[in-house]
């Protein structure tokens, strides 16, 4: 994305779509449906980028806020963080997706 449009404007909207697509009322609303349990995937270059990569930073932070409301809701979760480059492959397009060619 941030080849296309630049990586300022990337980021801009990338920060609309962390603060707006998951909601503390999302999960609460998942709670009640008597659900216990959610996951919630985060590429590795979220949490330790490598020099090079072409991933806007920012959705760490959001995943902090995404495990509070988690908590407050009484939902157990599971992170998946997507392997490093070099492992990628070893898992399926099923497992994780990084937008990135």
């Amino acid at each position: 994305m941030g080849k296309v449009i630049g990586k300022d404007e990337a980021t801009k909207r990338l920060q609309r779509h962390w603060s707006s697509f998951i909601t503390e009322g999302d999960l609460h609303d998942i709670a009640a449906k008597g659900l216990n349990f959610v996951r919630i995937p985060i590429g590795y270059w979220a949490v330790t980028p490598l020099d090079g990569d072409p991933y806007s930073q920012g959705a760490y932070e959001y995943l902090g806020q995404a495990l509070d409301w988690a908590r407050s809701a009484n939902l157990k979760v599971r992170r998946f963080r997507s392997p490093k480059p070099s492992l990628f492959y070893l898992y399926t397009n099923a497992d994780c997706f990084t937008g990135h060619d």
